[in-house]
């Protein structure tokens, strides 16, 4: 089994309205990519440890903060966002890990010498919710 990725609370406070909430993120060792998709409050800034964020160079804009970790360190990372409400926040964490995992009640099929994986290519995938109030 692979554990999926956990979230800490740093820090959490609120400012003429302005939530900023830091977290510790980490994932189990060998992750090749943390994604982290937000839902709740409207996010205004962020940070990865210590750096900013400029999502206004993301190829298109959405309407919910997002960002891929590619090959995070195995003893985590931070991230800080600053939030447009104070609310209750969700962020949902998938770590993807390269290579499918045998599971006892489910194996996958052996591939066909003739057949190629696409995009990510093989890749188990864990998903963690994690809610900060």
């Amino acid at each position: 089994a692979i554990d999926p990725p956990t979230g800490v609370v740093i820090a959490d406070s609120t400012v003429a309205g302005t939530r900023e909430l830091t977290l510790r993120l980490r994932s189990a060792p060998g992750t090749g990519v943390v994604a982290i998709r937000a839902n709740g409050p409207r996010v205004l800034r962020s940070w990865v440890d210590g750096r900013a964020i400029d999502t206004t160079r993301y190829r298109s804009p959405g309407s919910q903060w997002r960002l891929d970790y590619a090959a995070p360190p195995d003893s985590g990372f931070t991230i800080k966002l600053a939030l447009a409400s104070p609310g209750p926040l969700a962020l949902d964490l998938l770590a993807y890990t390269y290579g499918l995992r045998a599971f006892a009640e489910r194996r996958p099929p052996a591939r066909a010498p003739n057949v190629v994986t696409v995009q990510s290519g093989d890749v188990t995938i864990v998903r963690r919710t994690v809610r900060f109030d």
